[in-house]
């Protein structure tokens, strides 16, 4: 199968050599945009998490806010107000079983067990007539007899307006 001529081989060898350096550049910076690209995104994110936690509101509204520049002398610092109890405080909660007793409403339904022989009668009256047919163990209306499926949708709108 090596039908080449020395300068043939050295040729082949010569471009495999080009090649392979292509190659192996080509990948270098195929790994070096990814490896940029990840740290651009994590230095974003963790640029917009500064931001977001410096623009956000804080839980202690700005008027009850200590001043971090009186936070070294103790002088200035303002008194607490001990008007306030301070601590945690712990509530103990139980299930309460007469909660649906106090918060239920009587439910009104509308629904009506029929047989076939009845709906298909019930449609009949109403000028919705239609037949049934069984299969894959289901039951189907031979036609649309409900409001949705009867209203035409509305018209698209004319894209050239």
């Amino acid at each position: 199968m090596n039908d080449l001529s020395p300068s043939g081989l050295a040729r082949r060898e010569s471009m495999r050599r080009q090649l392979t350096a292509a190659m192996n550049r080509i990948h270098r910076r195929r790994r070096q945009r990814r490896r940029l690209t990840a740290a651009a995104a994590g230095i974003a994110f963790i640029v917009l998490a500064s931001l977001a936690v410096q623009l956000l509101p804080a839980s202690i509204p700005l008027a009850e806010r200590p001043d971090r520049r009186l936070a070294g002398d103790p002088s200035l610092r303002p008194s607490p107000d001990v008007s306030e109890p301070r601590g945690c405080v712990i509530r103990i909660v139980r299930t309460d079983p007469s909660v649906l007793d106090r918060v239920a409403r009587p439910v009104q339904s509308t629904a009506v067990i029929l047989d076939d022989e009845a709906l298909l009668a019930m449609l009949a009256e109403i000028d919705r007539p239609a037949g049934l047919v069984r299969y894959g163990g289901k039951v189907h209306l031979t036609r649309p007899v409900t409001d949705v499926e009867l209203t035409p949708p509305p018209p698209a709108a004319d894209p050239s307006l």
